[in-house]
């Protein structure tokens, strides 16, 4: 029921987004609209992706994960060490 209203809400939106402007005086057809919506849905898809890959990078280069990750590292360097030398 929530991913229904979520998708209606988004649809709705881009409707709103893809109208022209009031000031243009001719109606655009149908095919306009749907060239318009279509480039608006790819613009706005696109911009996420962007700002999403950039919060991802931002996450993965942070401080403390990088940290962790770099003591994950040696911790599992360390017990790989002590494996191959008990043998």
């Amino acid at each position: 029921m929530k991913l229904i209203l979520a998708i209606s809400v988004i649809v709705a939106t881009l409707c709103v987004l893809a109208e022209p402007s009031s000031a243009d005086s001719s109606d655009p057809t149908v095919k306009e609209r749907f060239d318009n919506f279509g480039e608006t849905v790819k613009d706005a898809v696109k911009n996420f992706g962007e700002k999403a890959k950039s919060a991802i990078t931002r996450i993965h280069e942070s401080e403390p994960l990088t940290k962790a990750r770099s003591w994950f590292s040696e911790q599992f360097q360390k017990i790989k060490n002590k494996v191959s030398s008990s043998d």
